[in-house]
């Protein structure tokens, strides 16, 4: 049996007043594996981390860390 991963997202949404700011993240990290997040500014990096960590409301879909 495959253990789930560590930290695993499901198409994740997330919208503030002025607009949606992550759309439909699908997102995977094993156990034992390392991720970096790369992107330009304002592209939702400290944001999906926000959502992960639940200080930013997901709007749509799911985050989930074990």
């Amino acid at each position: 049996m495959t253990a789930a991963p560590p930290i695993q997202t499901r198409r994740l949404n997330v919208s503030v007043e002025t607009g949606s700011i992550l759309h439909s993240i699908d997102l995977a990290v094993s156990q034992g594996e390392a991720a970096a997040l790369l992107g330009a500014n304002g592209s939702g990096k400290s944001t999906l981390v926000k959502a992960l960590t639940g200080n930013m409301p997901i709007t749509a879909g799911s985050a989930e860390i074990y």
